[in-house]
């Protein structure tokens, strides 16, 4: 039987008596779509996968990074969380008011911190030349990682540098206006990236992970609006995550007698 919009939404908020069946919670990520970043109107899939794991994640958010006073679009993107381990990292903020969590710092820690893989997804608004990409790295990652190597072992701070170098070397040629990146964290210390469709690189550096997603998270975020929205992401989180948990194949039971 095909569900109504008016059926999904009445068991979505529990009207129609009962918890909903795992076939209509589906149904709800299913029909997830796109969301546009309202400054630059780039759409953004709300559901995706993203290279170097299986689970698909979820948008939690969207940004605009500009440049110089005149406020010139470099590029939007998009802020990807693997639901069930994001609603486990975040499980303490579910009681707490958006603007409680837009205010603490514990709750940003938590989503960067986090063990459970992320993305950051750009798209270019202009052209922009490989070196530039690389110096602007330079600026937002260096000083980032030299605060992070001060609380990390030598051998995981020069570890981070050989990354940044190899990180830095992806960014060789133009990038352009409609281009993709994609930049996916995973538990570990894994970063995987992706440009133009292509992967060009897996790097093992927990500090280069932590440093480049501190850009979105931290005191001083590259989009002051968008670190702001994160904040209303918890709800979203653990119903994406109760749905996956419903959608998988249940386990069968051990024989008696056996573990």
């Amino acid at each position: 039987m095909r569900l109504t919009a008016t059926a999904l939404l009445l068991a979505a908020t529990g009207l129609l008596g009962g918890a909903a069946p795992a076939q209509q919670e589906a149904t709800w990520l299913d029909q997830l779509g796109r969301v546009e970043e309202p400054r630059s109107e780039v759409p953004f899939a709300e559901y995706r996968r993203f290279p170097g794991g299986e689970e698909p994640q979820l948008l939690i958010g969207t940004g605009l990074y500009t440049k110089t006073f005149l406020a010139i679009k470099i590029y939007a993107f998009g802020f990807y969380v693997e639901p069930e381990g994001a609603a486990q990292a975040l499980a303490r903020w579910q009681g707490a008011s958006e603007r409680e969590r837009r205010k603490d710092k514990g709750f940003y820690h938590d989503l960067w911190a986090g063990d459970f893989a992320k993305s950051v997804r750009w798209i270019l608004c202009r052209n922009v030349d490989g070196d530039d990409v690389a110096e602007a790295f330079d600026d937002v990652l260096g000083p980032r990682l030299k605060r992070l190597a001060k609380t990390s072992s030598r051998a995981e701070a020069a570890a981070a540098e050989r990354a940044m170098g190899a990180f830095r070397a992806y960014f060789d040629a133009e990038l352009r206006k409609g281009m993709e990146a994609t930049f996916t964290w995973h538990p570990g210390g894994r970063l995987v990236t992706q440009i133009d469709g292509e992967v060009v690189g897996s790097l093992e550096s927990d500090n280069l992970c932590r440093a480049l997603f501190a850009c979105y998270l931290d005191d001083d975020p590259l989009d002051d609006d968008a670190k702001e929205c994160f904040s209303g992401c918890v709800d979203r989180v653990s119903r994406a995550a109760a749905t996956e948990a419903a959608q998988r194949p249940a386990q069968p039971a051990s024989p008696p007698g056996t573990r």
